[in-house]
């Protein structure tokens, strides 16, 4: 009986044993294909190009209500959505004395200055105590001029004439009041042989309507808002520069122009008048990149209009041409590549 159950117990594990043995296929066979799966490893993936790192750069400007502001929002506008590296541009208050130190010893990326403030700081000249020269010119706007404005009833001539009077000659730390003091030495004056005023522009232009003022030294486009003004309520005169004092300051300063200011720029202004101008440019760090500058020429050529819509200045003097314009500051790397890629600079 044992034995007969020992052999059923036997033939019932051989028979399991053959049940769970899987059938190999031949060798002609075909090994059904490798489905991918749903997604492969990263590694395995193409790789895209890496997004542009974007970032904030600082803008120096001006303050709301200058003449530089809002050409600053449109180029801030301009340089956002058209520079992939830019997210963000601060536009910060400043002058054109004070943007040039401000550039020039790189803390800060771009902004506004005028060819002489530049000159001065890269090679240190007063009013900046020491070299800052890290500014690099990027594109040339529209020319700044200098004006000395007096009442036309008044006795003064020249600048000579108004030594001891109270002269305006602009808030601290814009170009205006640079412009002022170099011209007060090119008669063998100095600041302290006037009475100096550091009045915003148009509070100036009221002060002069009620004779407070004796004269105003302004530096800008022509004509200048507060001077149409002025002129509608009080007759002013325009002060010539002889061409003695042209040299001079020529001579003092590279990023000076002999220029002349139309007649009728201003109410009951009927001649000429010989005097200088410094243009205004887009400067940059030089800690910037080729590669970032480089793009950012590229979008204020290409979208001068922008500019123009928002400036009678740029409208009336700007071209693409003119934007590549040399005007005594080093040109920043990127900058003169586009320009000589486009064929506006050699």
């Amino acid at each position: 009986m044992r034995k007969g159950i020992s052999a059923v117990l036997l033939l019932a594990m051989i028979l399991a044993g053959c049940g769970t043995k899987q059938a190999q296929p031949s060798p002609t066979q075909s090994q059904p294909a490798v489905q991918p799966s749903a997604a492969a490893p990263a590694s395995a993936q193409p790789q895209a190009a890496a997004p542009a790192e974007k970032r904030t750069i600082s803008f120096m400007a001006a303050a709301q209500g200058g003449a530089w502001y809002p050409l600053a929002v449109a180029l801030q506008k301009v340089l956002k959505e058209n520079v992939p590296e830019i997210a963000e541009v601060t536009i910060k208050p400043g002058g054109g004395t004070s943007n040039a130190k401000a550039i020039g010893a790189m803390t800060d990326d771009i902004g506004f200055t005028t060819a002489l403030s530049s000159v001065d700081a890269t090679l240190g000249n007063p009013p900046y105590d020491k070299k800052y020269d890290g500014v690099r010119h990027v594109a040339t706007l529209f020319p700044h001029i200098v004006q000395v404005v007096v009442l036309k009833d008044s006795p003064y001539q020249s600048v000579a004439d108004l030594k001891g009077k109270k002269v305006n000659v602009g808030q601290r730390g814009l170009t205006s009041e640079t412009v002022a003091k170099l011209l007060m030495e090119t008669y063998g004056l100095s600041p302290n042989d006037f009475q100096l005023q550091f009045l915003g522009f148009q509070d100036a232009a009221e002060q002069m309507k009620d004779g407070h003022i004796d004269a105003i030294m302004m530096t800008s486009p022509a004509p200048f808002a507060p001077f149409l003004d002025l002129a509608r309520a009080r007759e002013i005169r325009v002060l010539q520069v002889p061409p003695d004092k042209l040299e001079a300051l020529r001579k003092a300063n590279s990023g000076f122009l002999k220029t002349q200011l139309p007649a009728n720029t201003y109410r009951g202004q009927a001649q000429a008048v010989d005097t200088l101008q410094t243009p205004l440019h887009l400067v940059a760090s030089a800690k910037l990149s080729d590669d970032l500058v480089y793009k950012i020429t590229k979008a204020v050529v290409e979208h001068l209009g922008a500019l123009q819509d928002v400036s009678q200045d740029v409208k009336q003097n700007v071209t693409v041409q003119t934007l590549a314009a040399d005007v005594g500051t080093p040109y920043h790397p990127g900058a003169i590549k586009y320009y000589k890629e486009k064929g506006l600079a050699k």
